[in-house]
């Protein structure tokens, strides 16, 4: 098991801090180590989802669940940017207590404080992510803005 990648969240209040680019990190670290990785937004995702549900889909919904439950490494973005909708919260929930049962290490990228974060997944998907989990916040200013003001 990746132990030291094991259920980390990025708090990214402020864009252009670097969550990704860490996240990306930590999975190139993985992928030298010859371990499956998916870094996926919600919106892809959900996307992907509904392309199940398409009548000429290759892949059906269990089918991209267990695909994604059963990856090494799984980072999910922008969590929170989604609509909320009953179904989006399944599916998420659905993954995490898959990956939670199979003792799979997750990531999450989220602009969420801990406790809007429960609203959006619910207590106990909340709960399985942060058991022996690390929560970072980036909290400095933004370094692509940053970068527009330093003099060339």
């Amino acid at each position: 098991m990746l132990q030291c990648y094991h259920k980390l969240y990025w708090d990214k209040r402020t864009s252009g801090t670097g969550k990704n680019h860490l996240a990306c990190a930590i999975a190139n670290q993985a992928l030298q180590q010859r371990r499956s990785v998916v870094v996926i937004t919600v919106a892809e995702l959900m996307l992907k989802f509904r392309d199940t549900y398409r009548q000429d889909s290759a892949t059906s919904e269990t089918a991209l669940i267990r695909f994604l439950s059963n990856v090494d490494l799984l980072v999910i973005d922008e969590l929170g940017v989604q609509h909320n909708s009953n179904n989006e919260r399944v599916m998420i929930n659905r993954i995490i207590d898959e990956r939670y049962t199979l003792e799979k290490p997750t990531g999450v990228i989220t602009n969420l404080q801990s406790d809007e974060l429960i609203t959006t997944l619910g207590r106990a998907a909340v709960d399985r992510i942060m058991e022996d989990g690390k929560w970072v916040t980036f909290n400095w200013s933004s370094f692509r803005i940053n970068k527009g003001t330093q003099p060339a």
